[in-house]
C-alpha cells in the first residue's frame, strides 16, 4: 500500500449518480457512483493491483468502477419499486478528499456482510 500511495496527491472524489450491478433489470448490488477527479484513485488502484500481482494475486478482469455499495439484493422479487425509485433519483452527495486507504476484508454471511479493516495507510 505504501508503494501505491507514494507521491500521489490525495484524491478528490465526488459522490453522485446511482447504479446496479450487473444491471437495473437484475440487480445484485445497488450503488452510488464515485467520480474520481484527476484520476488519482484509479492511479492508486492500478499501483496496488500491480504490487499485489507481484505477490501472486490475480489481476481483476473487470474494469475498476469506484462506487459506494448501498445494499445487496438477495431476491429479485419485490425489489423493483426500490430500483425504479433509485434509478430515477438525481443523487449528488458532494465532494471530499481521501486521507487514507483501508484494506477491508468482506465476509458475506446470510445475515449480511461483515467488514473487517486489515490495514490502513495515510495519503500525504
Amino acid at each position: 500500500m505504501k508503494v501505491a500511495v507514494a507521491d500521489v496527491e490525495r484524491p478528490r472524489l465526488t459522490v453522485e449518480g446511482t447504479g446496479a450491478f450487473p444491471s437495473w433489470g437484475g440487480p445484485r448490488v445497488l450503488w452510488v457512483g464515485v467520480e474520481d477527479e484527476g484520476g488519482r484513485l484509479g492511479q492508486i488502484q492500478a499501483r496496488l493491483e500491480k504490487e499485489l500481482e507481484k505477490l501472486g494475486f490475480e489481476r481483476e478482469k473487470r474494469a475498476f468502477k469506484p462506487h459506494l455499495t448501498l445494499g445487496r439484493v438477495k431476491a429479485i422479487g419485490g425489489v423493483r419499486p426500490v430500483t425504479e425509485d433509485l434509478r430515477d433519483r438525481q443523487v449528488a452527495l458532494g465532494t471530499f478528499e481521501v486521507a487514507e486507504v483501508v484494506v477491508m476484508k468482506s465476509d458475506l454471511k446470510p445475515t449480511g456482510a461483515v467488514y473487517t479493516p486489515l490495514a490502513k495507510i495515510s495519503i500525504d
